[in-house]
């Protein structure tokens, strides 16, 4: 699990991230067996920086802005402070052997603008894993309107109008309201046989929450004011 704090070394401009992973030990071969290494990560940077000036950096939530969260070389940027000032500590590695680098730039991020999108190739894949046994399948043509009638919905919500949201990295996901999705059916309703649009109904019911495509991804365009 991912930690909100972080300790600076105001001396030497050096970060330690406080994670429950400090104290994990490592592994080494020697002789074809592994042993057992023991480590304490906050330790050793507390005794390479003992009587510099040190100050505690912690999350504030304004911004997590990462390209890939299961990439280990993707950058990521969050908004940190000290109670006092803002920054954005970037972090990033320059080997996939090498620990984290960390670099602290002072200022606030700001929110440009929010796209809000339906997860498309997401709901193209469920639609034809959910038809993939049924009777009376619709074709690619009737599938690719069910999806374009939605993404004609979401294109027309508002943030505020979202019921909640989940984060992955930078993008983070909305759920919407109820309405939403009868109005979506109604739309249909001229295109599909009865048969389709009690199954697209099915569909709808399983994947409208928050771990289902037909949750909306939101992405918001950030930048960053210096100080």
């Amino acid at each position: 699990m991912d930690s909100d704090k972080y300790i600076w070394c105001r001396n030497c401009n050096e970060i330690h991230h406080v994670t429950p992973f400090d104290r994990v030990p490592l592994y080494a071969s020697t002789g074809g067996e592994q042993a057992e290494l023991s480590a304490d990560d906050w330790r050793v940077f507390m005794n390479r920086h003992a009587g510099h000036k040190l100050e505690g950096l912690r999350r504030t939530g304004e911004a997590a802005v990462s390209n890939s969260l299961s990439d280990p070389m993707s950058e990521k940027h969050v908004a940190v402070t000290n109670g006092q000032a803002h920054f954005a500590l970037r972090s990033f590695r320059t080997r996939i052997d090498q620990p984290l680098g960390f670099e602290l730039t002072r200022g606030r991020f700001e929110i440009l603008g929010v796209i809000i999108e339906a997860q498309e190739k997401e709901i193209r894949k469920e639609l034809k894993k959910h038809f993939l046994w049924a009777v009376e399948k619709p074709s690619d043509e009737k599938i690719d309107l069910f999806i374009a009638l939605f993404a004609e919905i979401v294109s027309g919500v508002k943030i505020e109008n979202l019921r909640a949201s989940g984060v992955d990295g930078s993008i983070e996901y909305g759920c919407l309201e109820a309405g939403v999705f009868r109005t979506l059916l109604a739309n249909c309703a001229p295109h599909f046989t009865a048969a389709e649009l009690d199954a697209l109904g099915r569909f709808v019911e399983e994947q409208q929450d928050l771990d289902g495509v037909l949750a909306v991804r939101v992405k918001y365009r950030y930048c960053l004011r210096r100080s």
